[in-house]
């Protein structure tokens, strides 16, 4: 149910009135431009050139926009232009974008991205995901790769567990991106979509630039400068919010954010499957300074600051009568100060400064566990284009964690100081082919331990419209805290090594992809019968991810498909024996699609499946050698545009799983295994309203 407390669809930021016309023509200054994507940055929607490389679009913003214009093979061209009345008319010339960037490295990759022609997915994309509730991770959980894991919070990918995959946001590690939660209540993401001007989803073979992440990395770019003040209020069946964005100037702006969210009034409507004894609910604030230099560089500074509780009982199985209570009382604080920008003799930097506290607590019964976790991040990354095929990065990174864990009266402290230098390049082979070589070399202090790994990538573009891509890559991550507070010494990184093979065509509204991979799991933290641990667990995975996306076929109508087999095995912490972990279902498919009805409605629909997923059984002798049933989920959205007084409103409302399928996401047993009761969602059906209004 806390899946779809977030709103729908973008919010366009200006108010509407008449409708101008936006239209002109796409050249290199000799030759029209065909295909090329023409749109509004602040409501991402647009059109695309013709073979005389002419386009129009109808637009009811007002005021300042920028308009961004892409194509492939051309540098991105953004263009302020200010609406008023007249109809609006542009003569764009593009020009030759470098040799390098023709080729695109896809193997591992998903890019959300505004203003970059070659990813599969824009931020709309994400945001207007009919199973998402414009939550970034739920969203994520759409594309090939993703194992639908229902009872545990976190991404799953490729057969990885959800500490494999870290989020990175402006370059800065997050410690922990979701909501607190529950036994079998997964949390959603704490960061709202509508921050975020690109989203990279890597489910393997990512850069040296990024390490402790045995699977998969997340990485979130925040926007840029806004074009304009903005003043937002959101009111919802489980909260309100509002938002202010001010320029200070035409360099600086500061924006605010505050949200309340209680879930009790959707629960008083909606049959649940679980006795709360405190609803859902949380309070969230964010602060975030914006400032570009004379020479475009852009500094940035983030705070959000975020407290939640919840409360529910949980049935015994030997007897339903005697519920457990359970109570989490959560906050956090992230601070991230960052520089993108040039210095020097064309030396692009990224430079990153961050803290990050997570404190959590939790009464079991009459037990009580808690833990404080503190992180601090400083990075500094540099890159230049040496010439037309070939580019250098290098940097280092020192991450400092502190985190103490009690269990009532027992306290336990965990250190830690992660220091990192890494150099990669990039290089043209050939016309058609590029590649890129890193190192990445690591110490832990816990440990006591190096390690230095290397990362390799190939592309070769087979045609205008498709490229085949290979990539390695060996990659090492620090055993979870709660290995290290039982134990760190003799103990070493864990370790995984990735090879990909992908394949991509990308056509004018088309998107077809399909990626083989193989996953070799090393020095897995096992728990010995002695109850030490040790480095000597392994594992694999293996499988195929197909992806196609559609936004042609059908006037107005935007859909993708995605699957993924994953046959996946390991031997690691307390396993007996080499098994397929809970967290791995062989079959995954989705289907997501969104209809345009005129300017202002948008309808969505989803469709998820799952095999079944491994469970223990303590009364089968074969190692989880069960498997719940096949999960089936189906999901609608909409969307209107309209307005109150003037001022532009968005009303927004979501049906998650209307026909109730039954979704079994694993089992409980009593002590003695005659009695079980099933895990499953808070409930078998939910919905959500809502409505946004922009203040002019």
């Amino acid at each position: 149910m806390t899946r779809t407390l977030f709103i729908l669809l973008l919010l366009p930021t200006l108010v509407f009135s008449q409708e101008i016309l936006i239209s002109g023509s796409v050249s290199d200054g000799n030759r029209p431009i065909e295909l090329a994507n023409i749109y509004i940055e602040q409501s991402l929607e647009g059109t695309s050139s013709d073979v005389d490389g002419k386009f129009s679009l109808s637009t009811d913003l007002k005021g300042q926009v920028t308009i961004i214009i892409s194509s492939i093979g051309f540098e991105t061209l953004e263009k302020i232009v200010n609406i008023e009345t007249q109809d609006v008319y542009l003569n764009i010339i593009l020009k030759e974008g470098n040799a390098l960037d023709e080729v695109v490295l896809s193997a591992g990759t998903f890019e959300a991205r505004e203003k970059k022609t070659s990813t599969i997915l824009r931020p709309l994309d994400i945001v207007r995901n009919p199973a998402a509730g414009a939550d970034i991770f739920s969203a994520l959980q759409t594309l090939p790769g993703v194992s639908t894991v229902g009872d545990q919070t976190g991404i799953f990918v490729r057969g990885g567990q959800a500490s494999e995959t870290k989020t990175f946001i402006d370059g800065a590690l997050v410690t922990n991106p979701f909501f607190s939660s529950v036994p079998e209540i997964p949390a959603r993401g704490r960061f709202n979509p509508f921050l975020f001007q690109g989203t990279v989803f890597n489910t393997g073979g990512y850069s040296a630039e990024y390490g402790q992440a045995l699977s998969s990395i997340i990485l979130l770019d925040t926007k840029d400068l806004p074009t304009n003040d903005i003043l937002t209020f959101d009111i919802n069946i489980a909260g309100l919010g509002g938002s202010i964005t001010k320029k200070l100037s035409e360099s600086t702006s500061i924006s605010g954010n505050l949200s309340y969210t209680n879930l009790a009034p959707l629960i008083e409507i909606v049959p649940q499957n679980r006795e709360w004894n405190t609803a859902p609910n949380n309070i969230q604030g964010i602060l975030f300074l914006k400032h570009k230099n004379k020479n475009e560089g852009i500094f940035k500074n983030y705070i959000q600051y975020q407290k939640g509780n919840i409360g529910l009982s949980l049935v015994n199985p030997s007897n339903e009568t005697d519920n457990q209570d359970i109570d989490n009382t959560n906050q956090n604080l992230f601070i991230n100060n960052s520089f993108e920008g040039y210095i020097g003799n064309n030396w692009k930097t990224r430079a990153v400064a961050s803290f990050s506290y997570d404190e959590d607590r939790t009464g079991l019964g009459d037990d009580n566990f808690s833990s404080e976790e503190f992180l601090a991040q400083t990075r500094l990354t540099i890159r230049k284009r040496i010439n037309s095929g070939f580019r250098i990065k290098m940097g280092g990174e020192i991450i400092a964690s502190d985190g103490t864990y009690s269990f009532n009266d027992l306290s336990s402290n965990v250190q830690n100081v992660i220091s990192a230098l890494y150099v990669e390049s990039d290089l043209r082979l050939s016309k058609t082919i590029n590649g890129r070589i890193g190192l990445r070399g690591e110490y832990s202090s816990i440990l006591d331990a190096w390690n230095v790994v290397p990362r390799i990538s190939l592309s070769k573009k087979i045609s205008k419209s498709s490229s085949v891509s290979l990539a390695y890559g060996d990659f090492r991550q620090v055993p979870e805290s709660e290995i290290l507070r039982e134990q760190a010494e003799n103990l070493n990184f864990e370790g995984s090594q990735h090879l990909i093979l992908n394949y991509q065509l990308k056509s004018e509204g088309y998107t077809f992809r399909i990626e083989g991979y193989l996953k070799d799991y090393t020095s897995l933290i096992r728990e010995i019968p002695e109850g030490t641990f040790e480095n000597t667990g392994f594992g694999f995975a293996r499988g195929i991810d197909v992806f196609w996306k559609d936004e042609k076929t059908i006037p107005n109508l935007s859909y993708w498909i995605s699957y993924s087999f994953l046959d996946s095995k390991r031997l690691f912490r307390d396993f007996p024996t080499e098994a397929t972990p809970t967290f791995v279902a062989t079959h995954t498919g989705n289907f997501i699609a969104n209809y345009k009805i005129g300017e202002r409605t948008t309808l969505g629909a989803s469709y998820t499946y799952s095999s079944g997923r491994p469970y223990l059984n303590p009364n089968n002798s074969t190692f989880l050698g069960d498997r719940t049933p096949e999960f089936h989920n189906i999901n609608f959205n909409g969307s209107l545009l309209s307005d109150i007084f003037g001022d532009l409103t968005v009303f927004y409302a979501s049906l998650r799983n209307p026909l109730s399928f039954q979704q079994v996401f694993s089992y409980r047993y009593s002590d003695d295994g005659a009695s079980r009761i099933a895990v499953n969602p808070a409930s078998d059906w939910s919905f959500f309203l809502g409505m946004v209004i922009n203040i002019n």
